[in-house]
């Protein structure tokens, strides 16, 4: 056959699915394919091993065969195949033996092949230019650990840029032309001078000249090599920034120790990292100061505030910043008021003149006073009673009932006269008229005008829960055909409310409460849903049989009534 390709190897990038790779070219034998990964980023070559990463088919066939790898190669990866032909010679021409053409042509097609190898790998490999004429010798020279390989002065031959470890040897150069230099700046780099001395050149001109006795440079106005070292630096002029603000002296890891200098003048803040001892006064003439510790600690005995000043329209004190609290805290003086006072403010440290701001409490151990008055007070809270915020009242009656507010002795006095408790058992007044039980410790009727009521509802316990039961049952005892007794309701703190019956019927038994059949007799003043009252029974007489009834009568109820209110008003 006839080889009709110049090339020997393939190359495709992975997709992390295709295993089976096309080698479109004739080969001999499996092992005559040698395959490479290739790690696309890093250009890092991995060999791979046939049986162990992959397999080969198709060897012999003129269309070429496959190369089937076990793991398909991902996309960051490129897989190439290199045809490499053995150099050996396995075809035997043996005399008078018949002449083996396909043999022979085989034998052509692998010299064929092994030329494209060789022609290949030429062709990858370091050669001078074609139309180099300097006879130059191309020949690498012994490898040296750390060095690489250069032209020697003359151009003619390579050779190693060290003979010591480590150590990389270059040419003079010049300020125009620094030896070390860069690709997109040529003028400007490190090189030579002469014997121990070098220099840096920026845009073609030497600005840093160094030498065994010091650094010269034209960026810190020297021009000559200058005695000693950077421990100690004489000037005869200022020490100048190239640009204005945008350099500073030392930086936050390499600082100076001491500045020695007469005195300081600066446009912009200044910032101390520790302590900061002023032997002298210190002046502050701006218009704030800020000091941001955690606790400040002063041993002046007297701190003044608004120093100086020839009068005052100010208030003056001290402003306590709560941020999301709530509004600040401020103790000073009003000067507009003319007091000292505690409140909260909006107002902060830079605020000035008159002030807003709301009174705040104030808490002590004690006040003294040598004179004044309380005014305005809200509250007043005793150690061992209830807090007062409704001041002082002067109200006979006491009827705002008050649990804030404390009483005149005079309107003390006047209530206990007019609000006696009247005799009695206790119970509560309960409006409701129906014949229902109302709870315990109340007396109802069964209508709501007293004098139209006909029946007198009593629980079976009194105020403080102590059954009466037996004793309801008694209102009916007596046989009297006028009234068996008489039914007194009064009620607590007021002094002429009271209702008279007579008992005219029997007590009926309703479980929890009993029913007094009654008749009106007398009302004074208004018992309303609530009161407290006293309930006392006066029984009668029983008839007699001498023709007196023991009744009382109607105008002898009425006296006793009156005077009951009376004498308890």
């Amino acid at each position: 056959m006839t080889i009709s390709t110049t090339d020997n190897r393939t190359s495709t990038v992975g997709d992390a699915s295709t295993t089976a790779f096309s080698f479109p070219y004739l080969f001999h034998a499996n092992d005559d394919l040698r395959v490479i990964l290739v790690t696309t980023a890093t250009g890092v070559e991995t060999a791979q091993t046939i049986t162990t990463h992959y397999t080969v088919t198709g060897a012999g066939v003129t269309a070429g065969g496959t190369v089937t790898m076990g793991v398909a190669p991902a996309s960051t990866e490129t897989l190439v195949i290199i045809r490499e032909e053995q150099f050996t010679q396995t075809l035997d021409l043996v005399e008078n033996d018949p002449f083996p053409s396909d043999l022979v042509e085989q034998q052509f097609d692998t010299l064929t092949m092994l030329a494209q190898q060789m022609n290949t790998e030429l062709s990858r490999a370091v050669k001078l230019a074609d139309g180099d004429t300097t006879g130059a010798d191309a020949t690498l020279p012994t490898p040296v650990a750390d060095a690489f390989i250069k032209w020697d002065s003359a151009g003619t031959a390579l050779e190693s840029s060290s003979t010591t470890l480590g150590q990389w040897l270059g040419g003079n150069g010049s300020a125009s032309l620094p030896y070390y230099s860069y690709t997109s700046d040529p003028d400007s780099g490190w090189f030579r001078v002469g014997a121990n001395n070098i220099a840096a050149a920026v845009n073609g001109t030497k600005v840093v000249d160094v030498t065994t006795t010091g650094l010269n440079s034209t960026i810190i106005g020297a021009t000559t090599p200058a005695a000693g070292t950077f421990s100690s630096i004489t000037s005869g002029g200022d020490i100048l920034s190239d640009t204005d603000s945008t350099d500073s002296l030392g930086s936050t890891s390499v600082r100076w120790l001491k500045a020695w200098v007469d005195s300081i003048q600066t446009t912009a803040d200044i910032d101390v990292g520790a302590n900061l001892t002023i032997a002298g006064n210190l002046t502050v003439n701006g218009t704030t100061v800020t000091n941001s510790v955690t606790n400040q600690v002063i041993a002046d005995p007297l701190i003044e505030l608004n120093n100086g000043a020839g009068s005052n329209a100010n208030d003056l004190g001290f402003i306590f910043e709560r941020g999301s609290t709530g509004n600040n805290g401020f103790m000073g003086w009003d000067e507009s008021g003319d007091f000292f006072t505690v409140g909260t403010t909006t107002a902060t440290g830079s605020s000035t003149g008159n002030i807003s701001y709301s009174f705040a409490d104030f808490k002590c151990a004690a006040i003294t006073a040598t004179s004044g008055t309380l005014a305005g007070i809200t509250s007043l809270g005793l150690n061992a009673g209830a807090t007062i915020t409704a001041g002082i009242l002067d109200e006979d009656a006491m009827g705002s009932d008050s649990a804030v507010a404390l009483a005149t002795q005079q309107s003390i006095k006047a209530y206990v006269d007019n609000a006696a408790p009247e005799a009695g058992v206790k119970f509560a007044f309960e409006s409701t008229t129906t014949d229902t039980d109302q709870g315990a410790g109340k007396v109802w009727l069964n209508h709501g005008t007293p004098s139209s009521a006909t029946v007198v509802y009593i629980d079976d316990v009194e105020a403080g829960g102590v059954s009466v039961n037996a004793w309801v049952d008694t209102f009916d005892d007596v046989s009297n055909s006028v009234a068996r007794g008489y039914l007194y309701i009064a009620s607590y703190g007021s002094t002429n409310a009271i209702l008279v019956y007579k008992v005219t019927g029997g007590v009926t038994s309703a479980s929890t409460y009993s029913k007094v059949a009654a008749t009106h007799v007398l009302t004074v003043g208004t018992i309303s849903d609530g009161d407290s009252i006293g309930l006392t029974f006066v029984p009668s007489g029983a008839d007699g049989t001498d023709g007196d009834d023991g009744d009382v009568s109607t105008a002898d109820a009425t006296s006793i009534a009156t005077s009951l209110a009376i004498a308890l008003g």
